[in-house]
């Protein structure tokens, strides 16, 4: 996956929010398996893959329902950020772990 931005965690936690929280886990691996998935044939094919992306985890989110971004920090919305930067650490420990 490309670098992340806090723009990407910010987009991640909107889409996270347009699902039932007990869907959120389930979908924010679901983001982040793409733009790797993108990415890495990105990298060995030259181009982007079809419908995945070209390995931004904005794109990722942006390609699904979007809640709106809240005024202010909520606690659904900071619960979804969680889950998003949660997800992240484990998807790049797993990652790490891989390539060991």
């Amino acid at each position: 996956m490309r670098g992340l931005l806090v723009e990407d965690i910010i987009m991640a936690a909107r889409a996270a929010m347009s699902v039932p929280p007990e869907a959120q886990d389930q979908l924010v691996a679901d983001m982040l398996r793409d733009p790797h998935l993108a990415d890495c044939a990105r990298k060995r094919l030259g181009r982007g893959l079809a419908g995945r992306g070209e390995g931004a985890l904005m794109s990722a989110a942006t390609a699904r329902p979007l809640a709106p971004l809240p005024g202010r920090c909520i606690v659904e919305f900071l619960a979804a950020m969680r889950i998003v930067i949660d997800g992240i650490t484990c998807w790049k420990a797993r990652i790490a772990d891989q390539n060991q």
